[in-house]
């Protein structure tokens, strides 16, 4: 009963704004709850349109000919050692490469030669694209527009029981432009090394009227939500495990910062030639109060729109309790991206709105242009990779935490020609941090740094990078100072209604 009480308290605290409507700066606004009762994400139709298991096989021209596939398939073999050995990170920014790009058959995209079958409504196709041992896939579609009441969904073929979509006409709007003014729009990634893709056509439109390549496929080798690597690429690495000194969430965060977690979610991005990443980011609140799902992340994670508009997220993933590692069976999901509204990228820090509201339930975070002065006490939650694992080794990246204090201010380090010495300045745009509790892994850029100030936490920071490992715990990370930022960010995040 005291631990709720705690909580509630603290969540009517970070309900509560300021009255601040006639200060001549907003320098400060408080976190909010996600109103719990209103569910923001649409409910997708549970099933394909037409399930492939129940289409037929199209004759052969002869009677001993083998009957044509009912779905267009292409199987990509493995990737070579030379290929996997680029994932290797490099240099102390704490983004996580995790897949790499494929090309594709030019022959896939000849849409008038798929197999399209008559339902209700109009007629679907299907394709099957496979990527030899992937963890993980995801597939580029460049397109014209999409015609009225077409459907896109994506699923996994040996679950059919969840199936992603539909995308039509309204999601493309979203998506970025080429210099030919075709659309770009990654799919969802599914889980294992196969993607099925079904296109629905209503009656009114024509296949000629669908102008769509299957442009490039990512094929994902290191998977943080299902824990899973591909067993060859372990091989291929030299890199160390890096698991034994993180602290879950759920062991030794305070209930405020277990609150405030709800704000946080781990993403993929992907490149336009197919390279994914890893990268963790905060949901901010604003003054107005309003739900705007503003979202605070690493510029050198996000620094374009067609990045932004790749974005998936995770939100939820942290373990139910310490160390249970079962935050991959908690996550809630959201595919549309979202569209880039600033950068500043002498603080590595960017500045989105997402193009579909987040799940109910989540926070949105206070955050704080006051600066950081040297010793201020800080906390962190990220979502922390690792170089590599044991072989056979299957661990998640749920929610991590670690505590510590700032040790000054500076300039960024990875800019400047030696890092044997932290170039201090006390206008530079960074915070160095040294942990006392857990550290900051690869998977953790864009985190946020957290102050906090009776009772609230407000997010002062973001992740660029640094030097603390589970071999080097006192290693120093540095954090983009949002007060830094805050001219370029102040638009948005002093909105009034």
């Amino acid at each position: 009963m005291k631990y709720f009480r705690s909580l509630l308290t603290l969540c009517v605290s970070l309900a509560m704004l300021p009255n601040l409507s006639n200060a001549e700066e907003i320098l400060q606004v408080p976190g909010k709850m996600f109103n719990a009762e209103q569910e923001s994400l649409q409910t997708f139709p549970p099933s394909l349109r037409l399930p492939p298991v129940t289409i037929p096989k199209r004759a052969g021209r002869s009677a001993t000919a083998i009957a044509a596939p009912s779905v267009s398939e292409v199987v990509l073999p493995e990737l070579s050692v030379t290929e996997l050995q680029q994932m290797q990170a490099a240099g102390e920014e704490k983004n996580t490469r995790v897949g790499l790009g494929r090309d594709l058959p030019e022959t896939l995209n000849a849409v008038s030669a798929w197999q399209w079958n008559a339902v209700a409504g109009g007629m679907v196709a299907h394709m099957k694209l496979t990527s030899t041992n992937a963890k993980r896939v995801r597939v580029l579609l460049r397109m014209g527009e999409l015609p009225q009441g077409a459907e896109l969904r994506f699923y996994a073929p040996q679950d059919l029981a969840n199936v992603m979509g539909p995308y039509g006409h309204a999601a493309m709007q979203t998506q970025p432009k080429d210099t030919d003014n075709k659309t770009l729009f990654w799919s969802p990634s599914i889980e294992g090394d196969t993607l099925g893709m079904e296109v629905f056509l209503p009656n009114t439109a024509q296949v000629s009227d669908l102008d769509m390549r299957i442009e490039r496929l990512s094929h994902v080798v290191i998977d943080p939500i299902s824990g899973e690597v591909q067993e060859s690429y372990l091989k291929a690495t030299t890199q160390a495990d890096t698991f034994a000194c993180q602290i879950d969430v759920a062991c030794e965060a305070s209930p405020g910062l277990q609150i405030q977690s709800k704000a946080v979610a781990g993403y993929f991005f992907t490149t336009e030639l197919g390279e994914t990443s890893f990268c963790t980011g905060t949901l901010l609140n604003n003054y107005s109060d309003d739900g705007t799902p503003y979202f605070l992340t690493a510029n050198h994670c996000i620094n374009d729109e067609k990045k932004s508009a790749s974005m998936e997220f995770s939100w939820f993933f942290a373990s139910s309790g310490c160390n249970a590692n079962d935050g991959n069976t908690l996550i809630k999901r959201t595919y549309l991206g979202s569209q880039l509204l600033a950068k500043r990228p002498e603080a590595d820090s960017t500045l989105l709105q997402l193009n579909q509201a987040p799940p109910a339930g989540v926070v949105f975070s206070g955050w704080s242009a006051n600066g950081m002065p040297p010793a201020s006490a800080v906390a962190g939650i990220h979502h922390s990779g690792f170089a590599s694992l044991v072989l056979n080794a299957v661990i998640t990246w749920p929610q991590k935490y670690s505590q510590g204090y700032v040790i000054g201010n500076g300039r960024n380090p990875l800019d400047e020609q030696t890092t044997t010495t932290l170039p201090f300045d006390s206008e530079g745009e960074f915070a160095y941090v040294q942990w006392t509790k857990g550290v900051a892994l690869a998977g953790g850029s864009g985190s946020a740094l957290l102050m906090q100030d009776k009772g609230n936490y407000f997010v002062t920071g973001v992740l660029l990078g640094g030097s603390s490992s589970c071999a080097n715990p006192t290693g120093i990370d540095y954090y983009g100072r949002l007060d830094k930022s805050f001219a370029t960010f102040k638009p948005w995040l002093t909105k009034r209604r």
